[in-house]
């Protein structure tokens, strides 16, 4: 029951500590259509193909090792 109370109050007082921290205001709105220095919005359909093939390839790389351990653990 003891350490029941202790972590009550512990998890109690942890909680009443970082309530500050969602009590801060809130930050300035950025001015114009991108804010303030904003970098431009990337593309990102550009070498898709590349990403897709190397994430096939990875994934069969993985799971091929995998196999391979576990055969050899027998």
């Amino acid at each position: 029951m003891k350490t029941f109370l202790n972590k009550t109050f512990t998890t109690a007082f942890l909680l009443l500590l970082s309530i500050s921290g969602f009590a801060a205001p809130a930050p300035p709105a950025p001015n114009g259509p991108n804010g303030i220095g904003d970098p431009p919005p990337l593309p990102i359909d550009e070498n898709l193909a590349i990403l897709t093939l190397t994430a096939s390839l990875f994934g069969i790389y993985s799971i091929y090792k995998h196999l391979q351990k576990s055969k050899t653990s027998i």
